[in-house]
């Protein structure tokens, strides 16, 4: 899986009928992304400071600081990716796939009838 990640699908659906060129894998598209996002840089900027030591260099800490909350960032994220195709394949079965809907019909039922009756 993270060498899918690394590498990467070529070619995307876009629709039914079209398809374009992705450039890039993933893990890069998304480490460009947060390159990119001031979001993040304002985020770390006014975050991370406050748990450097006075004596300590701000930067480096704070360099530091970012870069351990980056690795746990991936290997969350890594882990979630990997939990959500496993569960993927799991709610694909016919006789789970079966079981929820009828479980989300009886409640959506449930539901209704109760909109119904409390006006």
């Amino acid at each position: 899986m993270l060498r899918q990640s690394l590498l990467g699908p070529k070619l995307r659906c876009v629709s039914n009928h079209e398809h374009r060129r992705i450039k890039g894998s993933p893990f890069s598209r998304g480490f460009l992304t947060n390159l990119l996002n001031p979001k993040i840089a304002l985020f770390y900027s006014a975050f991370l400071p406050q748990f450097s030591l006075p004596s300590t260099p701000v930067f480096l800490t704070s360099v530091l600081l970012g870069s351990i909350l980056n690795l746990m960032e991936l290997f969350w994220l890594s882990s979630y990716g990997y939990f959500v195709t496993k569960m993927g394949y799991v709610l694909q079965r016919p006789k789970i796939k079966k079981g929820l809907d009828s479980t989300i019909g009886v409640v959506l039922i449930i539901l209704g009838l109760r909109i119904a009756f409390a006006l």
